[in-house]
């Protein structure tokens, strides 16, 4: 597959990748839990910034006119490279958030639920969130979640489905049933009061916080 090219009104040659490049800034240019998506649009490789067409492959580029957007990477803006989502974080914007979220600060909110010592209501052993994910090994200290219904098991053998799903012991809702792991990378969390163990992400299965979770849910 080509990937598509034209003319500027500068005489210049300019042009798209074949699988596009995208971007999409904040509402307010920065990543607080008051910012809101915008629309994805595609850059060009001359830096240009076209709102996205119907099919890509159709686009008139060249008729087309510049969104009025900038290329210019601002606080919390996703880039979009061939499906590889990335977050850039500008250095003013995590030195200036309202609570400074550390690596460290989450191995203790971790260390602090593990105090608890959780237990499985069906194996009845101690519960263990480990900040990395698990590896094929998976025992029965680990956590896992009813995606369906957000209640925390071990690694049994209940309930098994077709389709790799589960049926929660508790209120019997059939759904998938995952592993959960800490998410131990600071500059992706909403810098709120809100306890950073107490939601986790569907179908990775990483913890965060609420209001984590609601800002990247409406991505």
């Amino acid at each position: 597959e080509k990937a598509i090219k034209w003319k500027s009104e500068k005489n210049e040659m300019d042009g798209v990748t074949t699988n596009g490049i995208l971007l999409m800034h904040m509402d307010c240019g920065e990543f607080n839990s008051g910012a809101k998506p915008t629309k994805w649009k595609e850059v060009s490789v001359g830096g240009s910034v076209f709102d996205l067409g119907e099919g890509r492959l159709k686009f008139n580029y060249q008729s087309a006119t510049s969104s009025g957007n900038d290329n210019i990477l601002k606080d919390g803006t996703l880039i979009d490279l061939c499906g590889a989502t990335l977050l850039f974080r500008s250095n003013e914007g995590l030195k200036h958030t309202p609570v400074m979220i550390t690596r460290r600060l989450l191995e203790i909110e971790l260390e602090q639920l593990n105090s608890t010592k959780p237990q499985c209501p069906v194996g009845l052993n101690t519960l263990v969130i480990k900040t990395v994910s698990p590896s094929s090994n998976l025992n029965e200290q680990i956590p896992f979640v009813y995606v369906s219904c957000g209640h925390v098991h071990g690694n049994h053998d209940w309930g098994v489905k077709e389709d790799l799903k589960r049926e929660c012991p508790l209120c019997r809702t059939i759904g998938p049933y995952i592993p959960i792991t800490m998410g131990i990378e600071p500059s992706f969390y909403i810098n709120c009061n809100d306890s950073t163990t107490t939601h986790c992400f569907q179908p990775c299965g990483h913890i965060t916080s609420e209001s984590t979770a609601l800002h990247w849910s409406k991505i």
